[in-house]
């Protein structure tokens, strides 16, 4: 559920994207960026629920 939602969110950003003018346009495409960023480094997070051995990346993403 967790994937599909964000990449719904992401999709709508997106299509919002294709029609934005502007400062709003650049806005936009700095929020995609951080949510592809955030998302790829929370998604390493469930892998070793499902016995997947990976290095968990979420520490490099996160600075607090």
């Amino acid at each position: 559920m967790l994937t599909s939602y964000m990449a719904y969110g992401t999709y709508k950003l997106i299509k919002e994207f294709e029609t934005a003018t502007g400062s709003y346009r650049n806005q936009i495409k700095y929020v995609i960026i951080a949510c592809l960023v955030g998302s790829s480094g929370g998604m390493t997070t469930f892998l070793p629920v499902f016995n997947i051995n990976v290095y968990p990346f979420r520490d490099t993403f996160f600075f607090l």
